[in-house]
């Protein structure tokens, strides 16, 4: 029969095996990181939802307050409504709430009588794990009685 030859790998499958190694743990600190990012994104938007709510809920409470003549000329700058402003805690988080209110004379077209409208800027403010300050507002105008978009 014939000759035969063993030839030695001399290291050869030590070398793919690390190969290997290094590709699947890239692979798994990839897979980390994109995880992370999700995290991070999905409290980012859960922190921006919370936020949103609470002008909802400030903007319809101050809606409420054109119902009366009283109440509506009481309503200025963080004044009005049962939610104070400044720092109140909502779905886990601390934000700091606060509203602008800007008078606005009109004349009605049909007479020269004066028509009394405020302009509401409501403003939530926080801050991510992180320290990044965030803030979104919302704005409606009110007439006694009158909600004007």
């Amino acid at each position: 029969m014939g000759n035969y030859r063993y030839y030695s790998q001399a290291g050869e499958g030590l070398i793919e095996v690390i190969i290997c190694a290094f590709i699947l743990s890239l692979s798994l600190f990839n897979i980390t990181a994109l995880k992370l990012t999700q995290a991070h994104i999905e409290l980012q938007q859960s922190q921006y939802t919370a936020a949103w709510s609470l002008i909802d809920y400030k903007l319809k409470e101050l809606r409420h307050l054109t119902d009366s003549t009283d109440e509506f000329a009481q309503l200025s700058s963080n004044q009005g409504g049962l939610m104070a402003a400044g720092e109140t805690h909502y779905d886990q988080y601390r934000f700091h709430i606060s509203w602008q209110v800007n008078v606005i004379n009109t004349l009605r077209s049909d007479s020269s009588l004066s028509v009394l409208l405020k302009q509401v800027v409501v403003k939530v403010r926080w801050s991510d794990r992180g320290n990044i300050p965030h803030e979104i507002m919302s704005h409606t105008i009110f007439n006694e009685g009158i909600i004007i978009r």
